[in-house]
């Protein structure tokens, strides 16, 4: 949807459930001096929505060079804490959740297991990362907020494992079999200042690194607890608080073993001491630099992760 020189253009195609469903394509025009406004189009689009349309409608117009992208939903997050390992019949049941779902949600297991590597408030917490994609993120929040799903988690989560659970938008290929991420559900920044010394380190040694999404999260569970207040809350990156539940997505080039020692590399060491004004110097020192950076910069849990080849 845009407005150019007071003429408002907006696009759409609706993707209706059905393996030999039609798609619909929808074009809206109107000329200046019109009542018509973007606020208003958006309205009438979803109280008259044709009963097919089971997703919502994206907009698919941008501006040229631009790449595009529909924008998906995810259910993300880590373990933090677990009384011990799963029961069989808990993958099993949430199995069967799924396949009674309506094939409008199109969930799609992304990962489901260990991480090459933890790190941070992560690297004690037990290896275990889970993603799972649906067709928006309002089709992510039903399921979550579904009476099957929550009577599953109250049997098999709620008093025995602790979840930083987060739901984010994000595009539909966030996530590419056979690739490396850096996956960081953030807490807390303590030092804007001291933080900002150390992504501008970071970045300045154009690691094969690329941003692939840092936003904001609707957060449930263990998340609830560490994300702050928006009393507490402080500045981390592109204008985000951290009261919104930030998640971090980027692409790690190379193989998954050189991924999975991203961290350990000299280099990233002294980006992140950037923060504290240190040099590097041994590992052994460095560990405990770390304990201080956590303690006073910034607060997060690091996981990377491998997305399996198809």
């Amino acid at each position: 949807m845009k407005e150019t020189d007071g003429t408002l253009y907006q696009h759409s195609i609706h993707f209706p459930a059905g393996k030999d469903a039609k798609i619909g394509w929808c074009v809206f025009e109107a000329k200046p001096g019109s009542d018509w406004t973007i606020e208003k189009l958006k309205e009438k689009q979803d109280s008259e929505k044709a009963a097919w349309a089971v997703q919502d409608v994206y907009e698919i117009m941008k501006p040229a060079g631009v790449e595009s992208h529909f924008m998906c939903g995810y259910i993300v997050g880590n373990i933090m804490e677990a009384n011990g390992p799963p029961p069989p019949e808990m993958i099993k049941e949430f199995g069967a959740i799924v396949k009674s779902t309506d094939a409008s949600f199109g969930i799609e297991k992304i990962l489901l297991g260990p991480a090459l590597s933890k790190h941070e408030l992560g690297a004690n917490a037990p290896d275990m990362t889970f993603i799972v994609k649906f067709a928006t993120k309002a089709k992510a929040l039903e399921f979550y907020k579904s009476e099957k799903y929550q009577e599953w988690k109250n049997k098999f989560v709620t008093g025995k494992i602790k979840r930083d659970l987060r739901i984010i938008e994000a595009p539909s290929d966030l996530f590419e079999p056979g690739k490396a991420y850096w996956f960081a559900l953030i807490h807390n920044v303590l030092d804007p200042e001291a933080c900002g010394k150390y992504i501008s380190a970071f970045f300045m040694n154009k690691f094969d690194f690329d941003v692939k999404f840092a936003g904001p999260s609707d957060f449930f569970e263990y998340a609830k607890d560490v994300v702050p207040t928006k009393e507490n809350a402080a500045p981390f990156l592109g204008g985000l608080e951290t009261d919104v539940g930030i998640v971090a997505v980027c692409e790690i080039g190379g193989t998954f073993e050189s991924a999975a020692g991203f961290k350990d590399k000299v280099e990233y060491k002294k980006a992140l001491l950037a923060a504290l004004g240190e040099e590097y110097s041994t590992d052994e020192v460095y560990e405990k630099q770390l304990d201080k950076f956590m303690a006073t910069v910034l607060q997060r849990d690091v996981r990377i992760i491998g997305i399996p080849a198809k």
